[in-house]
């Protein structure tokens, strides 16, 4: 993806119990090229390179839990896949319009054979 489409992340991690700095649960942000340029009040977060399975969510905002259920309930286990030890995301460009919640997004689900 493009940094200049300055899309934004959703990332989520499948953790259990209390949250430590090394165990990030939600975050929101912009892909860069490099972290040289970053204010010091902002951090970084890498994400290693990971299979993921990618779906369209075209419809309101309102409605994403409905996409959610029908991916990890009926998608995942008729695909043979299974879930990586991974952040999911959702990813956001510039059509998604966070005032009527319209516009759409992509949700990534980590999978492995």
């Amino acid at each position: 993806m493009n940094p200049a489409q300055k899309a934004l992340w959703y990332i989520e991690s499948h953790l259990a119990g209390p949250l430590t700095l090394d165990e990030i649960s939600a975050v929101a942000g912009v892909e860069v090229t490099d972290f040289s340029d970053l204010p010091r009040e902002f951090q970084s977060v890498r994400i290693p390179e990971q299979k993921y399975a990618v779906f369209t969510h075209a419809e309101h905002i309102s409605t994403i839990r409905r996409t959610v259920n029908t991916i990890w309930n009926h998608w995942l286990p008729a695909s043979g896949m299974k879930a990586a030890d991974a952040p999911h995301f959702e990813r956001y460009d510039e059509k998604f319009d966070p005032r009527t919640g319209n516009g759409g997004l992509e949700i990534w689900i980590p999978v492995r054979e």
